[in-house]
């Protein structure tokens, strides 16, 4: 990406870094810490003209989610995902982060360095 001065490179964060009480505090501290890296990365990285960003999902009914609440079922987990969101009613997966990814990387507009995205 540095010889052809162009380039995108997309991380995955977690609201958890912006509102607390959502997840592990081991868990939170691992996402603040790729935040930190996103910041650092874009700041090496912007002069290059490589854009380095975020983007912030909720939660979105993986693995992981099941794993976290080991005695739900996905649809409990989906109506609680709801209830505690901004936006209700809206079931966050895992196809619209990878939409939210492929929007930006195909958008290489300068004003998205070092930005954060919700979703």
């Amino acid at each position: 990406m540095i010889p052809g001065k162009q380039g995108c490179i997309l991380i995955n964060g977690r609201v958890s870094t912006v509102t607390g009480g959502y997840a592990y505090q081991v868990y939170a501290t691992s996402k603040h810490a790729i935040i930190g890296l996103m910041k650092n990365t874009a700041a090496i990285l912007g002069q290059f003209g490589i854009r380095v960003n975020c983007i912030y999902s909720f939660v979105v009914v993986t693995i992981m989610a099941t794993d976290y609440f080991p005695d739900k079922d996905v649809k409990w987990i989906e109506d609680y995902a709801c209830k505690i969101s901004n936006l209700e009613g809206a079931v966050l997966t895992a196809d619209d982060v990878a939409k939210a990814v492929v929007y930006f990387w195909e958008r290489r507009l300068q004003i998205y360095q070092w930005t954060q995205f919700y979703n």
